[in-house]
């Protein structure tokens, strides 16, 4: 556990963490803000933008039910900037893993370990355009 007198990035801590155990941060809080810089990564967008739309605002809220439909994930959040350079299935692979870093409880998120071996199985998909 690492304890943090202040959280300077509001939007990639686990909510559950600010809300009930201020200034602690466990393994698992590492795998949540991973997620939402993976899924900041995948959608181009800033996790917290204000200019946006009330409901856009936060990223992970608004995106979070797109990305376990294959056609609203690629239609509403990935990148448009990197349309078709990705295979389809390592997109879908990729919301499943940022599905699974931003789950609420934190004994349901992977580990680190089983993060990376994701990121190997998505890397070794091969791009056909």
């Amino acid at each position: 556990m690492v304890e943090n007198s202040w959280i300077s990035n509001y939007g990639k801590c686990a909510s559950i963490n600010i809300n009930h155990k201020p200034g602690h941060l466990y393994a698992k809080s590492d795998v949540f803000s991973f997620g939402v810089v993976w899924l900041e990564m995948l959608s181009g967008v800033p996790v917290l933008d204000l200019s946006r739309p009330t409901e856009r605002c936060n990223l992970v809220k608004w995106a979070k039910p797109y990305l376990s439909n294959r056609t609203e994930l690629l239609s509403h959040v990935m990148d448009k900037q990197i349309e078709g350079q990705y295979p389809s299935e390592g997109a879908v692979l990729a919301a499943n893993l940022t599905l699974k870093c931003l789950e609420t409880e934190q004994k349901s998120r992977p580990s680190m370990s089983e993060v990376v071996r994701t990121l190997e199985e998505i890397q070794a998909i091969k791009h056909e355009p």
